[in-house]
């Protein structure tokens, strides 16, 4: 089954953003500002960066798996973000600023659950392990 373009969209993007997100990320280290910003969340601030940079490998490689129709791309964005952004309601101070981002991922969930995308998921080939028995 050809791949459909809502798939091709939501995996590029994540792949794209993802990439983009590490120079983001790199950028962040030393600045004072973002350091202000990161210091009144209610995580601490070397944690919210491993769930950053987490986050940004989640999406790169979720997106590549998406592109290859392995289902496991999708299960693995969709949890992830899901305990992300759980995680940023419990700890962050600006809970507004999310709205946006939970917008975002509710559509992406629901095209990366609609019949064709499921279609596509399920037609691809598992990789299945050899018995050595």
């Amino acid at each position: 089954m050809k791949r459909p373009l809502s798939v091709s969209i939501i995996s590029w993007y994540l792949v794209i953003t993802g990439i983009l997100s590490l120079g983001t990320l790199a950028m962040t280290f030393n600045d004072p500002e973002i350091a202000k910003v990161m210091a009144v969340n209610a995580l601490p601030v070397p944690m919210q960066y491993l769930m950053y940079a987490a986050g940004i490998l989640i999406a790169i490689a979720s997106g590549m798996l998406m592109l290859n129709g392995n289902k496991l791309g999708r299960l693995l964005y969709v949890s992830w973000t899901a305990f992300s952004l759980a995680v940023t309601l419990i700890s962050s101070p600006m809970k507004m600023v999310m709205l946006p981002g939970v917008l975002i991922f509710a559509l992406i969930v629901f095209l990366l659950y609609r019949p064709n995308a499921n279609a596509y998921f399920e037609e691809q080939p598992e990789t299945e392990m050899e018995d050595d028995s």
